[in-house]
């Protein structure tokens, strides 16, 4: 697959939205940048599943492997992806592709956090850093705020001794929206929650 400022060398995590109209996807990509050299980057495309168009949801940035989207499932508005730093560690950040916008909702350290969110929506599932288990990983629940782009008290333990989380739930999805972009950006060296800035709602 290709859009017109990269080109893919693979792709990895697939989710379609709840109404069935978009396919999203991380994609490892090959950039020539100002300087003429090549570099690599993880960030998020979409494929319109009746035009076959592809779309760039989240574009590549320097600072960030942007990777491993899940839409929410009661509606295809939201999308949480890891964000992951250079210094290995991820920020769990969902995204409101009506709005262009973005928050913080965890952060999973010396890993990736593979999110997704729970069958209503009101929570988000990531492994994090867990020295005491044998796989050094478990998996937490946060709790979102109303908007989805927040949080609502402390994560607590879910799953001990895990690196991902499953979840699925059964029933029917109401037509809603076409997805549109939503860009993250690096401010800072250090500190994952200070380089995460709101994006300007596009298109």
């Amino acid at each position: 697959m290709t859009h017109p400022q990269a080109r893919h060398s693979y792709t990895d995590a697939l989710s379609f939205s709840p109404d069935g109209k978009l396919l999203i996807y991380d994609a490892l990509s090959r950039l020539r940048g100002a300087d003429g050299q090549l570099r690599e980057a993880w960030s998020v495309f979409g494929l319109d599943i009746t035009t076959l168009q592809q779309q760039v949801v989240v574009p590549t940035e320097d600072q960030f492997n942007i990777g491993n989207p899940c839409f929410s499932r009661t509606s295809s508005r939201f999308v949480v992806v890891d964000a992951q730093y250079t210094n290995g560690n991820s920020a769990i950040v969902t995204l409101d592709l009506y709005q262009g916008t973005l928050g913080l909702v965890g952060v999973s350290v010396n890993g990736l956090g593979y999110p997704v969110f729970n069958g209503d929506d009101t929570k988000v599932y990531f492994a994090d850093e867990d020295l005491a288990t044998s796989s050094g990983r478990s998996i937490y629940v946060q709790r979102l705020s109303g908007d989805k782009l927040g949080t609502s008290g402390s994560r607590a333990p879910a799953i001990i001794d895990a690196k991902l989380a499953v979840i699925y739930r059964r029933g029917t999805y109401p037509n809603v929206n076409t997805a549109p972009s939503v860009t993250i950006t690096a401010t800072q060296a250090e500190g994952m929650g200070d380089n995460l800035q709101s994006p300007s709602a596009c298109c």
